[in-house]
């Protein structure tokens, strides 16, 4: 897909597609666009922090694969694509705009944790590093992102998905992540990989289920939902009672980035390959399930 040139995939998919599998690196871009650098207080160096770095190395060996792939280009700093659009923190308001009362009602019907920590729709704060912008904005430029960026991205989503559906009765979508380790004393201290599948709700629970594992026998501590099991991707795409299915996967960046936060190359080919490996294995799952319901 293209957005605005800044986010791409694998364009409109042709039908038929040879795999149910459609994988998404909403995180990983690195295209900071001119007017989030003159709005910032930071530099991009420091805005960089929110990315999933290098996470769209790991898919290295699925751009020659059967599976659909889309990979997001645009900075996390500017819109995260993983937010519903109402989750917009109404400090970073103008004031004085029309619309900040309805925003407000809006923003309460979502989860205010993310908010409360600057990571909403527009992340507002670098953890540790401080305030992103220097003024308020206005909804205006708000929507604009969200029209521009975050509806083209889960457009394009949803258009691969049903394309899989079409052509093999489901579809199953890999939204992949990286997360820094979890500190000691935190729930899931010590895993390589969280899967996450909403506590089920997003998948079936033999996809999530191969995803851990598969990981565990590649020799990674792996788990389910602790402490990540999704968010908005895993709420709008997964649909598993109509044969739509979405997991997160959350890869821990020590796997493959080194103390300056610079690729490993070998690191990098093991997780290649594991998730080539893990794609191919959820397509088949897929097509059994499809199997298995055509047979009741």
């Amino acid at each position: 897909m293209h957005d605005s040139g800044a986010d791409k995939g694998g364009g409109t998919p042709n039908f038929p597609v040879p795999s149910p599998v459609v994988v998404a690196v909403p995180h990983a871009g690195r295209f900071y666009p001119p007017a989030l650098l003159t709005q910032s207080r930071l530099t991009p160096e420091q805005l960089a922090l929110l990315e999933d770095r290098f996470a769209d190395a790991l898919v290295g060996d699925l751009h020659d694969s059967p599976h659909q792939l889309l990979v997001a280009e645009t900075a996390r700093a500017w819109i995260d694509l993983n937010r519903d659009p109402r989750e917009i923190d109404p400090a970073m308001i103008a004031r004085n705009d029309p619309g900040l009362a309805q925003a407000r009602l809006e923003a309460r019907a979502c989860d205010p944790s993310k908010t409360r920590a600057g990571l909403g729709l527009l992340p507002s704060r670098v953890p540790r590093i401080g305030d992103i912008y220097r003024e308020r904005l206005t909804l205006n430029d708000i929507h604009a992102r969200v029209a521009t960026v975050h509806t083209v991205w889960h457009q394009g989503i949803e258009q691969a998905m049903h394309a899989a559906w079409v052509a093999h009765g489901v579809a199953i979508l890999v939204d992949l992540h990286s997360m820094p380790s979890i500190p000691r004393g935190q729930s899931g201290h010590g895993l390589r990989l969280v899967v996450g599948d909403r506590h089920g709700q997003s998948c079936d629970t033999s996809l999530a289920g191969c995803a851990v594992t598969l990981s565990r026998k590649a020799g990674l501590a792996a788990d389910r939902n602790r402490p990540y099991a999704g968010a908005y991707t895993l709420a709008r795409h997964g649909r598993p009672s109509q044969h739509f299915h979405a997991i997160q996967l959350e890869f821990d960046r020590a796997l493959y980035l080194d103390d300056t936060g610079e690729m490993m190359i070998t690191k990098v080919q093991d997780l290649r390959l594991l998730l080539r490996q893990l794609c191919d294995t959820l397509a088949d799952i897929g097509w059994g399930l499809t199997t298995a319901q055509a047979a009741e």
